[in-house]
């Protein structure tokens, strides 16, 4: 399954974020889902990677029933992110994430080692 979030506002001094979050497919444009604050202690900051992973794992079970035959609309095409992870950078932003359903695959933390 497909899903997009979108990151309203980050408030760095209650380490925070405000998201919304749907499936790609949803009938309604992101803007039109519920908007949700979530502390950032659940998430993994390592690299874009690993936290556009882990808001899918804590966030999947809001929309795990939903049927994936709809068209994606206009409003809900996210984008993928790689890299450095900048939250201040990704406010407003729609972001797609995908889901393995396999609870195992995780992607893995590495850090680049130039010899």
């Amino acid at each position: 399954m497909k899903t997009i979030f979108k990151i309203l506002n980050y408030i760095p001094e209650e380490n925070c974020i405000i998201i919304r979050f749907c499936k790609e497919t949803s009938r309604k444009p992101i803007d039109e889902h519920s908007e949700v604050a979530v502390r950032l202690d659940d998430f993994d900051l390592h690299d874009s990677e690993c936290f556009v992973d882990s808001v899918m794992r804590r966030m999947y079970h809001k929309i795990e029933k939903e049927n994936l035959s709809e068209p994606i609309l206009e409003e809900n095409i996210g984008e993928k992110i790689n890299g450095e992870l900048n939250l201040k950078e990704l406010e407003g932003r729609v972001i797609k994430c995908g889901y393995y359903t396999s609870k195992v695959i995780k992607p893995l933390r590495v850090r680049r080692i130039e010899l």
